[in-house]
């Protein structure tokens, strides 16, 4: 497990074609902000910093497999948490640790598991 190089990262996914945006650069910056002028149905997943016990990184949506109890990667309260999926309204925080014992096994959108896949 590693933790992120400070990088910023993000991955899209097309909730129409059902596909990942590979590419996408049409974005400008405002007063310091970056502004991107994406539809509505392009959901964006942030890069939490952390990877899994095989490299691989860790984004928003992903469904990570911790001692065979699978938990998505949410967003709330300005920090990333763990979802259980297997144990109703059981949330907790993720750290650099976490990585060290979980592996992705899907996401969201792939996995047709969670949340607000279809928002």
């Amino acid at each position: 497990m590693e933790v992120g190089d400070g990088q910023i990262k993000f991955r899209i996914w097309d909730s129409i074609q059902e596909i990942w945006i590979s590419a996408y650069s049409k974005f400008e910056i405002i007063n310091g902000i970056l502004v991107l002028d994406i539809p509505k149905y392009w959901k964006i997943q942030e890069f939490i910093g952390l990877t899994d016990k095989n490299g691989k990184e860790i984004f928003e949506g992903d469904i990570l497999d911790i001692c065979d109890v699978q938990h998505e990667v949410i967003y709330q309260d300005f920090s990333w948490k763990l979802k259980c999926l297997e144990i109703e309204d059981y949330i907790m925080g993720i750290n650099y640790l976490t990585g060290k014992f979980c592996e992705i096994v899907g996401n969201i959108f792939e996995s047709g598991k969670p949340s607000d896949a279809k928002a």
